[in-house]
């Protein structure tokens, strides 16, 4: 899998570096590292570093789930940029307790994965703005073919890449990631990892398909760079159709599965 090239070198063209505060409903700070991407994590005040295939990346964790009572796991969702702006990540944090024990991390070079680790999490919930400083981004994905045709009004995809209107803005959707959750606790649901790119920014969105009723597709957990916009959980009306073939994810039966969607 590779990156696109979304500029000429020798403009001062792309998404520009993020700067601005963040709201998020915790104040995260963890440690630790992954025994296989994942080299090294350090967060504080929910920002910092983490460490993918050797490369250096800038992240804020912006979404959290509190699956302790069904799983024993608090999860944090990371955005990161590469310190070149040469990829973007999503990573989740699987917590017990004050102890790092998983993550799973995807990006625009790397099919969604999860690994062990080891160290800590703490966290305080409460309203918390996180001063959050990201790297220009200067690629888009090499959108992935996830066997699934959707038609809508608002949202649509054939092959490889396709549309979304998020927050008002046409934007172009390009897939890089998936998740088969057909046999998840509380499933079954398809989810689509992907960027949708408007004229200013670009928002990671997970688009979600739920094979019992195949008439509206539901976008959720998204954050635009570099505006740190939140675009509101949304359902669209579409039908969709095919087979759903996972592409963009290397799926391991542990750790647990993904929580459910917003509203299951």
């Amino acid at each position: 899998m590779v990156a696109c090239d979304i500029f000429d070198s020798d403009t001062d063209a792309g998404f520009p570096a993020t700067e601005g505060t963040l709201d998020v409903a915790f104040d995260l700070e963890s440690s630790g590292t992954g025994s296989d991407r994942v080299g090294n994590i350090d967060l504080a005040g929910s920002t910092g570093i983490l460490t993918l295939d050797g490369v250096g990346h800038q992240a804020v964790a912006y979404q959290d789930h509190d699956w302790s009572s069904e799983t024993g796991y608090h999860l944090y969702d990371l955005i990161s940029i590469a310190d070149d702006g040469s990829n973007l990540a999503v990573s989740y944090l699987y917590c017990s307790g004050s102890s790092l024990e998983h993550v799973y991390t995807e990006s625009f070079l790397h099919p969604l994965d999860a690994e062990g680790a080891s160290g800590s999490c703490d966290a305080v919930a409460a309203p918390f703005e996180a001063e959050v400083a990201l790297p220009a981004l200067t690629v888009l994905p090499d959108p992935i073919d996830l066997g699934i045709t959707i038609d809508g009004a608002d949202v649509s995809l054939a092959g490889s890449t396709g549309s979304v209107t998020l927050e008002g803005v046409d934007r172009e959707w390009l897939p890089f990631a998936s998740v088969d959750c057909s046999d998840c606790p509380g499933g079954p649901w398809y989810e689509i990892h992907g960027l949708a790119v408007g004229p200013d920014d670009a928002c990671f969105t997970i688009g979600y398909l739920f094979p019992e009723d195949p008439t509206y597709v539901q976008f959720a957990y998204s954050i635009c760079l570099p505006s740190l916009d939140r675009p509101d959980d949304i359902s669209l009306n579409a039908s969709w159709e095919g087979e759903f073939n996972n592409a963009g994810s290397a799926r391991r039966v542990s750790p647990p599965h993904r929580p459910l969607p917003p509203g299951r």
